[in-house]
């Protein structure tokens, strides 16, 4: 009897036709009266409804992470922490990629800069950049130019990721 008139209140409480007011408490009364007789809901109702109850939570496979398999508590917690210092020697090493990757391009476009511009101090360059553009005119460097700071950010955008991933953990 408890549990139906659990449910009954429930279900009153869901009806939006009901008003619950200090005033109207033999309507409400009656109401429930009537619910009560026809809307009883039952194991039975439910199982008939929704299948049969699941006796517990899902169980866990016993899956080992990779590189676990066999390994002793005392290893497994070693191969942790050699994993994490790798993986933070990689991050370093992809932050080094980063900051050459924003230092090439910031060379490359100040070079740009000074090839536009006359009144600017012309750009070094190395021996062979110097050799390549012997003969070539202003037009054509600023071309060259731009097609290596084209390339020099997507190198930076593939460190960035890189860097990101590695920071991610993974």
């Amino acid at each position: 009897m408890h549990r139906s008139f659990i449910i009954t209140a429930i279900v009153i409480a869901l009806m939006p036709g009901v008003v619950v007011s200090g005033d109207s408490s033999d309507e409400t009364a009656r109401q429930a009266r009537k619910l009560a007789d026809t809307a009883v809901i039952t194991n039975d109702l439910l199982e008939r409804l929704y299948g049969p109850a699941a006796t517990g939570p899902a169980p866990v496979p016993a899956i080992a992470p990779a590189g676990y398999d066999g390994l002793s508590p005392l290893e497994q917690l070693e191969y942790a922490k050699d994993r994490r210092v790798e993986n933070l020697r990689q991050s370093e090493r992809a932050a080094r990629r980063v900051a050459l990757a924003e230092a090439t391009l910031k060379d490359l476009e100040a070079r740009k800069l000074a090839v536009r511009n006359p009144y600017l101090r012309r750009p070094v360059l190395t021996e062979e950049e110097a050799a390549a553009w012997e003969g070539l005119d202003n037009a054509e460097r600023v071309r060259r130019t731009e097609a290596a700071i084209g390339r020099a950010r997507e190198e930076l955008e593939a460190a960035r990721s890189e860097l990101s991933r590695l920071r991610r953990g993974g």
